[in-house]
C-alpha cells in the first residue's frame, strides 16, 4: 500500500458514515485521483471535467449546486 492508499484508507474511515453532499464530493476527489482521471498537464481543466463528472454521478445533484461540490472536490484534491 503506498502513502496515497494508506492517506485514502485513513481519510475514507474518517469520513464513512458522513453523506452530507460536500463529503461525497470529497470521496469523488480521492476516486477520481486514483482512477488517474487527471494527469498534471491541463491539470485545472481535467481537474472541472472530473468534478462535473462525478457531480452528474452523484445521487447528492439535487442538494448541492456544482459550484459548492466543485470547491469541496478541489479543496479534498489539494488536500
Amino acid at each position: 500500500m503506498d502513502k496515497y492508499q494508506a492517506a485514502y484508507a485513513k481519510r475514507l474511515e474518517k469520513l464513512k458514515g458522513n453523506r452530507s453532499p460536500k463529503t461525497i464530493a470529497r470521496i469523488s476527489a480521492w476516486d477520481a485521483f486514483f482512477n488517474k482521471e487527471y494527469e498534471m498537464q491541463d491539470l485545472e481543466s481535467q481537474m472541472a471535467d472530473s468534478a462535473r463528472h462525478h457531480y452528474e454521478q452523484s445521487d447528492v445533484k439535487n442538494e448541492i449546486s456544482f459550484g459548492s461540490f466543485k470547491r469541496a472536490f478541489y479543496k479534498e484534491s489539494i488536500v
